[in-house]
């Protein structure tokens, strides 16, 4: 039987969170998708992987994204695609 990993959360890394000043980039956004009913295949594949979850649906990406390069230069050049904008 696999075990999960136990995360090594550090209490003091939120002591350093405070409003960004002048100057700084903006903060990354994150995009919510619903995965439920994955977590516990994405968790295994991950742990034997020694990613984090995170880590582990990022390489699926990229692994696509190689994968279908051309393909998507090609759809970047259609009318359609040219104003595209992610969901805020």
């Amino acid at each position: 039987m696999i075990e999960k990993q136990k995360k090594n959360i550090n209490p003091k890394s939120l002591e350093n969170i405070h409003p960004r000043e002048k100057g700084n980039p903006a903060p990354k956004k994150f995009m919510q998708i619903n995965i439920y009913g994955y977590q516990e295949y994405l968790d295994c594949m991950a742990y034997i992987k020694h990613m984090n979850r995170s880590q582990y649906i990022l390489s699926l990406i990229k692994k696509d994204m190689e994968q279908n390069a051309v393909l998507y230069e090609e759809l970047k050049k259609l009318p359609e695609f040219k104003n595209l904008k992610a969901d805020d």
